[in-house]
């Protein structure tokens, strides 16, 4: 398998200039009428092998970055919300009075919720104050509900036969 395009190799790419005001021009040219002429740097590609070997662990990385980013968005919310006097020291429980409150402002104010599925933003507020997932599973609306059951379905297709599933915490 070859990277580059034989045709039209990297040595080929540097850029030339007449002399050194040809060059400043076109640095120093801020009326840029839009009408560049690129160098093409020919056909790459990615060695299927390496692709193989490191797939899980680009995707890993990449999860463990989302999930970092939605943990730094929901401390900006904690923060943020009614409820940080009350819980910041982490030495007191949620109360179960409290416990749909926090969920339904957090799950509600995620910044970008679209780009996390339901099971994260769920299991990601729930660590975040240290919940347990059964006690909050019984609290939230079945709304929500159902959209953690779809986003389990879709992942583990558990309600197309394919896992029999007695409980889902």
């Amino acid at each position: 398998m070859k990277l580059f395009d034989e045709d039209n190799p990297l040595d080929e790419i540097e850029p030339s200039f007449e002399n050194m005001d040809e060059q400043t021009e076109i640095e120093n040219n801020n009326n840029n009428d839009g009408e560049f002429e690129f160098q093409l740097f020919g056909t790459f590609a990615v060695d299927e092998n390496w692709m193989t070997k490191n797939y899980s662990e680009l995707r890993y990385l990449h999860e463990t970055f989302e999930m970092e980013k939605l943990k730094n968005n929901l401390y900006d919310i904690f923060v943020e919300s009614r409820f940080y006097e009350k819980y910041k020291d982490y030495s007191s429980k949620v109360t179960k009075q409290d416990l749909l409150d926090i969920f339904l402002h957090f799950y509600e104010n995620i910044e970008d919720g679209d780009r996390y599925s339901e099971m994260d933003k769920f299991c990601e507020i729930a660590d975040f104050f240290g919940i347990n997932y059964d006690l909050l599973y019984k609290e939230i609306p079945i709304t929500i509900k159902q959209k953690l059951i779809v986003d389990m379905d879709e992942k583990y297709q558990m309600l197309n036969g394919g896992t029999k599933v007695k409980k889902l915490f």
